[in-house]
């Protein structure tokens, strides 16, 4: 009998945005986004504009500083596609035509375990520049995972600070019991 529950292969298409689905000079939607401008089918170019980038769920680790939101994609079968030559940060593609599927909040818990999320020093950089580190996300990533923590206190305090998320401070640096 089928769960009726979706599931994830690390080659499920993702996408990172910011929380206002916004890219360059596109605003993106649930649904079908369909490019407004000629489609750079040039499979030499990089990184350039004309088209909407993707990549797979096992490779998504590569593109946290791009937004605060993992969007699980599909594309039509009538999309042009160009896989992007430069693979510095691995495998992506532009199309023509992207389908936003399900969002999830990236610097969450219940997403970190539902994809099995890689965690790297970039994450928890990018968790704490966008004011998303919580006390529980610190938590769970001091209890589940090989990164150390104790290298990235500075980057976490200072991130605390900017964004008065004092109870990330109070967990951190807690009150000395002595005085």
């Amino acid at each position: 009998m089928h769960s009726g529950k979706t599931t994830y292969s690390e080659e499920t298409l993702v996408k990172i945005i910011k929380q206002d689905k916004q890219q360059r000079d596109f605003v993106y939607k649930t649904g079908l986004n369909i490019l407004h401008k000629s489609f750079n089918s040039n499979p030499k170019d990089s990184c350039v504009p004309g088209g909407f980038y993707y990549t797979t769920l096992n490779r998504g680790h590569n593109y946290y500083h791009y937004g605060t939101l993992l969007v699980i994609v599909k594309i039509p079968d009538d999309a042009q596609i160009v896989q992007d030559p430069d693979e510095t940060y691995g495998k992506k593609w532009r199309t023509d035509k992207i389908i936003l599927c399900e969002e999830y909040p990236l610097f969450d818990v219940k997403t970190i375990e539902k994809f099995n999320l890689k965690i790297t020093p970039d994450y928890i950089i990018e968790a704490c520049v966008n004011g998303k580190m919580t006390v529980a996300l610190l938590k769970f990533l001091r209890d589940t995972t090989f990164v150390q923590l104790e290298h990235y206190e500075l980057v976490i305090i200072h991130c605390a600070c900017e964004y008065n998320q004092f109870d990330v401070l109070g967990w951190l640096c807690p009150p000395d019991p002595k005085r």
